[in-house]
């Protein structure tokens, strides 16, 4: 028992003292001490005929040598003091004693998508690497938020330069001979977890979807949808069957929505609006995509929007702004499952879904595909997909915090990164079904049987679909008396044979 309690007061006297206290410390004032110098040397080679490009490599890899250089020295420096001599125990490194239980954790995290803050193992190496508060708080809050790999590299690394230090201060003592086999053993297993968490991350990194990226898909998407511009000739716009019983010469209904619903609204506003300005054709109708839409339509920007069903968020919103919104369902959709036409799965039941989205199940071979990880995109709260993912797939079951390369600001982004995205083949997104199929028509996915349903315009028909939908021209009592007959228009016959014609399930029965 006291050989334990002498381990243990060894444990905590060399090892915690040095790595937790005087190691970090040592750390930091390098890491400002070194900040500085570069601040210096950067003012220096201004002056000379170098680019600004060479000067911040040079001094990039300036910091980074002369940082590890001098912890180097910190760890021989502890390894020449008298005490380390009379200490066996110490000279096995007990450094490693925490840097394997650290690189087995990071190795978990990165694992479970080093991105997502919410990971439990992200915290967990917060806490042992508090004492680096300056790389602990990048980590956390620097950009992108919550990237582990910002805390482990200078960490993991200065632990590897203090050890390799020490080593160099203790090798030719004679109890080091005796100790080589465990130093060896542990050496090995070090460089075999740093390896592994380098490959790991760099299998994250692959599916990593920048802002900047994210950004540019959405754009993409608002392009997308400009194929359906009215009044500029476009072929993809819907005509009526016969004569519009309605037109409107002035006081344009101004309507915004969905970026899946634009090809009905925006063939609508071609039969039916007349005296207007072409050129200005987006004072009267736009695609900002459902949560704009309902901003808009609340704030009073637009007389009718045309969307899938409000977010609890969006609820509460109207509600604080006194706005009572006014739900016209006009048709059916069906909201659908796709993953790359590569997966050898084709169909999941409900609970599966939920599975996958709840975090319970990671592994195709689970859902009898491949041994490969799945990687389950999202949509952001508050759009229509999002929406509907939540209260008609999830309902009750919690959906998992989306991690940074699982999440896709837009439609047409989420469905071009499970089609071709890295080329991975392990991707599984969500969308409507018309989006899908005839406003982007991509080759490099395929739709999900859902209970063994296909998501076809029959089965939507017939209400055997599970995940069947209805669509929605939503309006306030604010909107204008045009805007009233539009909707009034889209529930007659002639308005819902247009629906029907674009491609979706009319409400009203056309024939």
């Amino acid at each position: 028992m006291e050989k334990i309690i002498n381990v243990f007061k060894m444990l905590f006297t060399n090892m915690f003292i040095i790595t937790f206290v005087y190691l970090p410390i040592i750390a930091h004032a390098i890491l400002f001490f070194v900040m500085s110098l570069a601040v210096v040397l950067q003012q220096l080679l201004t002056s000379t005929k170098l680019t600004p490009e060479n000067i911040s490599m040079i001094i990039s890899v300036l910091h980074i040598v002369v940082f590890l250089f001098l912890v180097l020295l910190f760890g021989y420096n502890t390894g020449k003091r008298r005490g380390m001599k009379s200490s066996s125990f110490f000279l096995n490194f007990p450094a490693f004693l925490l840097l394997i239980p650290l690189l087995i954790l990071y190795y978990i995290t990165f694992y479970n998508a080093v991105s997502d803050i919410g990971q439990s193992a992200f915290y967990a190496i917060i806490i042992l690497s508090l004492n680096y508060v300056f790389f602990a708080a990048v980590a956390l809050l620097g950009p992108p938020n919550g990237n582990i790999s910002y805390l482990f590299f200078p960490v993991i690394f200065i632990y590897i330069a203090f050890i390799f230090g020490f080593y160099l201060a203790v090798r030719k003592q004679e109890n080091m001979i005796k100790n080589r086999k465990i130093m060896f053993i542990c050496t090995i297993i070090t460089f075999l977890l740093i390896s592994l968490c380098l490959f790991q991350h760099h299998l994250n990194s692959q599916y990593i979807i920048s802002k900047e990226l994210s950004e540019k898909e959405a754009s993409t998407e608002i392009l997308g949808a400009y194929n359906y511009k009215p009044f500029t000739n476009s072929t993809k716009l819907t005509k009526l069957r016969a004569k519009p019983t309605i037109t409107f010469k002035d006081r344009h209904p101004t309507i915004d929505g969905a970026t899946a619903l634009y090809p009905v609204y925006a063939s609508a506003v071609e039969a039916l609006y007349k005296n207007i300005n072409k050129g200005n054709v987006h004072e009267y109708i736009s695609s900002t995509r459902t949560p704009n839409a309902y901003d808009n339509l609340i704030d009073g920007n637009v007389d009718i929007i045309f969307v899938a069903e409000p977010s609890d968020e969006q609820l509460q919103r109207a509600k604080e702004n006194g706005v009572e919104l006014i739900f016209t369902p006009i048709a059916k959709e069906a909201f659908v499952f796709f993953v790359n036409s590569n997966n050898t799965v084709n169909n999941l039941n409900i609970k599966d879904i939920q599975n996958i989205y709840s975090g319970k199940v990671t592994n195709w071979n689970k859902l009898g595909g491949k041994n490969s990880k799945i990687l389950a995109f999202q949509r952001p709260v508050n759009s229509g997909s999002q929406t509907i993912m939540l209260n008609h797939i999830m309902k009750d079951v919690k959906i998992k915090k989306p991690l940074e390369e699982e999440y896709i600001d837009g439609m047409l982004g989420i469905v071009r990164k499970v089609a071709d995205y890295r080329n991975i083949d392990e991707a599984i997104g969500y969308s409507f079904r018309f989006y899908t199929t005839s406003m982007l028509n991509e080759n490099g996915i395929k739709l999900l049987n859902i209970n063994g349903i296909t998501p076809t315009i029959e089965n939507i028909k017939n209400g055997t679909y599970p995940f069947t939908i209805t669509t929605y021209i939503v309006s306030t009592k604010n909107t204008s008396e045009n805007g009233k007959k539009l909707i009034e228009w889209f529930l007659n016959k002639q308005g819902q044979e247009l629906i029907e014609d674009v491609g979706y399930v009319p409400t009203i029965n056309t024939e």
